[in-house]
């Protein structure tokens, strides 16, 4: 046989069917869009809060660097800057801290960075540059506050400092500042010129390792393996400690399964969404032009030409659809990612809006792969009937069965067999349908199941807390005594304030002895945080514990639902002779009625008897945990009493509602001397949860909402390209007596049977999908219970039932203008 080239006249047929089918074009463009706007939105979302999780944890690490060294000299800083596997490195000096008694609870280095290292380390200046002169410095916008300077450069900034136990004050000239963050960094940053550092570096005595370089390689992988391959091939001499990997890559490397898992199963939801409805509507066309495919094989074509005339029209779609759809999900993405990210409170200068080609690159591949699954089998079927089968064909396959009736044919009868003679067809519109409402469920029984007072519990008692501005940080209180006892007395005497409840803190020990080993011994095998910790305990002979005082007012938080075993006796605890146990971690060394001992901070010890074991209240605690120590908690009176210096971690303050203004008023002229404090009320809270609730809504809803869509185009494809595709079955049956009113009654009764068909799915399946899934999301949140409420999906099933009652009689009209010779006529 002899070969030919069919391209040409391919493309000629793909284009004329491509130009022939206008609704179908509309609605398959459609669905592409919606499609690829979901996709592109929640790979824009996804990849958005991976580089915002870097950005917030190098913040805090304190560099963008892959890695690097620290505390080396300048020998080994020349051994280790020209290694051939550094793309770049960046310099940074440490002199000392600041001695102003501005930044005792939070230190002040004073440092010199070359350029790379101050870029990196986010202390680029926005205004102004970095220090020349001997006397220039640059600084954070928080900083300058505190010392009470403007913000302009020239401006005098009076820095003390001591340098080899000698003390200096400095006046320095401002070149420059940039807006920071007090609460992101362990410490603050003046950065200074190098003749300023090299002065003093020079001086006798001085330890000379003082050089941090930060390194940048070709890209992050294997950071830890080049680290120590400079190490090897420099011969440098230093300890593991003084090399390390930024750790916000390995976060956002080592991210778990649970923080991929919802971007992939929702990526998957959408994706099947879309095939469902791409499918249903070339799969419609299709049948409705198969003799149009069975003459062109009559002529010749083959299997693969009519595939490659589908596909190419797919082709065509796509091409138009996938950009518009990128773009817009793209522009959806930019919109959402600060709404969720902000929820979460992350500081806005972290956030980032991801604009990585792999994400439309992904996106564009996904939606292609949905578009070409979709008109796969609709294509095979095209390819696969035969001339001969292609005259009779219908799309269905009727196995002839004789029926019986008594009274003559029913219309409602009529339509159900109508629905129920293409199963698969039946099938794809009803998941389509489904999906939508059941995803809607989900949505609003989360929605329903956050609870604002469980929120509140776990974040705040009382109406107000106060307290150093570490405390807010992931409730990681630092030890600072900037809360003192004459503050917490003058918050308590402002008109309005009820009482005012004081949480202390103290770090004590307790005395490792061989029953506390071996059953920490044992915890070790099965927890590897205290296999980590065990070695320290060992070594010191004793484990960490963290005291803390309560006011008597505190002991209100705690419900039966708190306490683990024994009982709270108020009158007991005031007397300060008992503890409430938390142990942590299964090391599990006290049980009710032992006596512990605790070697306090000034060398005395104090026997306490336990009273109680319990459950941490988030509010009443600092947040960090030792697996191999506990928590113990006594009497603030007591506490006051066999506690040097004793330190309050918060205070909370209860208010009348109606003053509440007039209190907060109060706290800021009491603490306006006070940059370290901090206070947040019940209302910040509740605003904060609002924010949760609102972008939970709107991304939520917004999903449900465009597949919802999805599911209704289908829908009315259906039973529109339906209607066409029967334009000879509707002429019959009108040729033989049938009137329109009860044609459009028996396909009205069609949409019903739609509509009561999906309604049955989704109160019987769906609702037992969604108590599954939306326990199994929901009970990640520590502030939601799963609430039982079948109206809004009833409400769903209703609208979808009316819904399938007026669209086939709307579709209807499209075709019954015309008369029954004229539609005969047409169809033959």
């Amino acid at each position: 046989m002899f070969s030919n080239n069919n391209k040409k006249v391919i493309n000629k047929l793909a284009k004329r069917s491509f130009k022939k089918n206008k609704t179908r074009n509309i609605f398959t463009l459609i669905a592409i869009i919606l499609t690829t706007v979901l996709i592109t939105s929640v790979f824009t979302i996804g990849m958005s809060i991976v580089d915002t999780t870097e950005k917030a944890t190098m913040r805090q690490v304190g560099t963008m660097a892959h890695g690097g060294f620290k505390h080396i000299n300048k020998q080994q800083y020349d051994m280790v800057k020209n290694h051939p596997l550094i793309k770049e490195h960046g310099l940074t000096m440490y002199l000392t801290d600041a001695d102003n008694k501005e930044f005792r609870s939070k230190p002040l280095e004073i440092r010199y960075s070359d350029k790379n290292a101050g870029d990196w380390g986010f202390t680029k200046p926005i205004v102004g540059d970095y220090p020349k002169a001997e006397n220039e410095i640059v600084t954070a916008t928080w900083i300058l506050d505190r010392l009470k300077v403007k913000h302009e450069i020239g401006a005098i900034v009076t820095l003390s400092y001591t340098v080899l136990d000698k003390s200096y004050t400095k006046d320095f000239v401002l070149s420059g500042y940039w807006e920071g963050d007090k609460s992101v960094s362990a410490a603050g940053e003046a950065l200074v010129s190098l003749d300023f550092i090299n002065q003093y570096t020079a001086l006798d005595g001085y330890d000379n390792s003082n050089i941090d370089i930060c390194i940048m390689f070709n890209n992050k992988n294997n950071i830890k393996a080049n680290l120590e391959r400079i190490v090897t091939d420099t011969g440098l001499q230093i300890e593991d400690f003084q090399y390390a990997v930024n750790w916000a890559y390995m976060s956002t490397e080592s991210s778990d399964l649970s923080t991929v898992l919802p971007f992939v199963i929702i990526t998957l939801l959408i994706m099947f969404s879309g095939y469902l409805l791409i499918y249903n509507i070339f799969y419609i066309s299709v049948v409705g032009d198969i003799k149009y495919y069975g003459l062109l094989k009559t002529i010749g074509s083959t299997r693969k030409q009519l595939k490659r005339i589908i596909r190419k029209q797919a082709l065509y779609l796509s091409i138009i659809g996938i950009p518009i759809g990128l773009c817009i999900g793209y522009f959806s993405g930019i919109l959402l990612v600060p709404m969720m990210l902000m929820s979460f409170t992350i500081n806005e200068s972290s956030i980032v809006i991801s604009s990585n080609p792999l994400l439309f690159v992904g996106a564009g591949i996904f939606s292609a792969v949905t578009v070409l699954i979709s008109c796969n089998k609709p294509a095979k079927l095209a390819s696969k009937v035969s001339p001969i089968e292609a005259v009779r064909y219908t799309g269905v396959n009727i196995k002839k069965k004789q029926k019986n009736s008594r009274n003559g044919a029913k219309i409602h009868k009529m339509a159900l067999s109508n629905v129920l003679r293409s199963k698969k067809k039946l099938a794809v519109v009803l998941s389509s349908l489904s999906l939508s409402i059941i995803l809607f469920s989900c949505v609003f029984s989360m929605i329903s199941g956050f609870d604002i007072d469980k929120y509140l519990v776990q974040l705040i008692r009382g109406d107000i807390t106060i307290a150093h501005y570490s405390y807010y940080s992931s409730m990681k209180f630092d030890d600072s005594d900037s809360l003192s006892e004459n503050i917490c007395d003058e918050i308590d005497k402002i008109d309005g304030v009820k009482r005012v409840d004081k949480i202390y803190l103290s770090h004590t020990r307790d005395i490792l002895d061989n029953a506390k080993l071996k059953i920490m011994q044992k915890v070790a095998e099965n927890k590897k945080s205290v296999k980590g910790n065990m070695e320290i305990a060992v070594n010191t002979g004793s484990i960490g514990v963290q005291l803390y005082g309560l006011d008597i007012g505190c002991l209100n938080a705690y419900d039966d639902s708190k306490v683990i075993d024994g009982k709270i006796d108020l009158e007991k605890f005031k007397t300060g002779n008992y503890v409430l146990i938390n142990h942590y971690a299964g090391c599990d060394y006290y049980k009710v009625g032992d006596k512990l001992t605790l070697q306090l901070k000034d060398g005395t010890e104090k026997e306490f008897e336990v009273m109680a074991l319990i459950d941490v209240i988030k509010t009443l605690h600092n947040g960090r945990f030792v697996p191999t120590g506990y928590k113990a908690f006594t009497s603030s009176k007591v506490f006051k009493d066999i506690v040097k210096d004793p330190v309050i971690m918060s205070a909370q303050v209860f208010a009348d509602d109606d003053k509440m203004n007039d209190v907060k008023n109060g706290i800021d002229s009491i603490i306006a001397s006070e940059p370290d404090l901090e206070y947040i009320s019940k209302d910040d809270y509740i605003n904060e949860y609002k924010g949760f609730i609102s972008m939970f809504s709107t991304v939520g809803y917004t999903l449900s909402g465009v597949i919802a869509l999805i599911g209704l185009l289908n829908f009315v494809n259906t039973i529109l390209t339906g209607i066409i595709s029967r334009k000879m079955e509707f002429a019959m049956l009108e040729s033989i007596g049938m009137t329109k009113k009860q044609l459009i009654k028996m396909i009205t009764f069609e949409g019903l049977y739609y509509g009561l068909f999906t309604t049955i799915i989704i109160l019987t399946l769906g609702l037992a999908i969604t108590y599954y899934a939306v326990n199994s999301i929901g009970g990640i949140v520590n502030f939601f219970e799963y609430n039982f409420n079948v109206i809004p999906t009833l409400a769903c099933g209703i609208i979808l039932i009316i819904a399938g009652m007026i669209t086939p009689r709307l579709c209807y009209k499209s075709i019954s203008k015309l008369t029954i010779i004229e539609r005969l006529r047409d169809v033959e």
